[in-house]
């Protein structure tokens, strides 16, 4: 393995690299905590675009967070409330009691009225109605936050129904990156790297790259995945004329991955 191809998985798709500091991930888990850690079980909608960080977040939130939340992550919803409580009560290495659904709430409830449970769900517009509005119920019980991180448009569309807008909840949403978060992203990546020269290179485009990315944060990820790819490739290949980073392989990156139509 090269030290492009080394580059390149820092930026695969699914690999958690180090959490970096954006005003809007900052800032939603500063919110997060917050409401843990002052105020009784509750929804809290993590709304953002597609490729905003939201998985991103949330995945720090599980690996950076145990002791203090407790967190459970549901990286797709679940649409059987029976198995949706089953699991959670499982996680406490306990064993259902009950078959139904009035019975196993009774059962969660208990097991977690004296624990501080964040319960996480990713790519949450894809709940059913009926799952959605028993975790508006299982909320309202107070002994689980219940976190929904789901796109901007459908999340604002399930907000403006009556019953959830009169019920507490959090509202936290992630932006796209400015492009001194873009920066600081470059920096945090590839802080690892001792070749100056690269992350002069790709300091110096910062506002190019934020430019091809659109601010996005999964778009990021992969301009510079596939840029590290091309130049794993054309290294395997011979082709020195790709030998170092340049504006051209920054393109042929965004066109690879359709951010410029060619």
């Amino acid at each position: 393995m090269n030290n492009w191809e080394q580059y390149a998985l820092v930026f695969e798709e699914g690999v958690e690299s180090e959490f970096f500091a954006i005003q809007s991930a900052n800032r939603a888990l500063s919110i997060m905590e917050n409401v843990l850690m002052k105020e009784r079980g509750q929804l809290i909608f993590l709304l953002g675009e597609p490729g905003s960080g939201k998985t991103f977040l949330l995945h720090h939130i599980l690996i950076n967070h145990q002791e203090k939340f407790k967190p459970l992550y549901f990286d797709f919803p679940e649409q059987s409330i029976e198995r949706f409580l089953e699991k959670i009560i499982v996680s406490l290495k306990a064993r259902p009691i009950s078959t139904d659904i009035d019975g196993l709430k009774e059962q969660a409830i208990h097991l977690f009225a004296d624990r501080r449970c964040l319960i996480m769900i990713d790519e949450a517009q894809m709940l059913s109605e009926p799952m959605m509005e028993f975790l508006r119920v299982l909320a309202d019980s107070k002994s689980f936050w219940i976190v929904l991180a789901m796109h901007e448009e459908e999340g604002r569309q399930i907000l403006r129904q009556a019953h959830f807008s009169s019920r507490p909840h959090r509202v936290i949403e992630l932006g796209d990156l400015s492009r001194k978060e873009v920066s600081v992203f470059i920096n945090s990546s590839l802080s690892h790297s001792h070749d100056d020269t690269l992350k002069q290179f790709f300091q110096k485009h910062s506002k190019y790259i934020h430019t091809l990315s659109r601010g996005n944060f999964r778009f990021l990820k992969k301009l510079f995945f596939t840029n590290f790819m091309l130049l794993h490739e054309a290294q395997e290949n011979g082709m020195s004329q790709f030998k170092d980073p340049s504006i051209c392989l920054l393109n042929m990156s965004a066109i690879e991955i359709g951010l410029i139509d060619a």
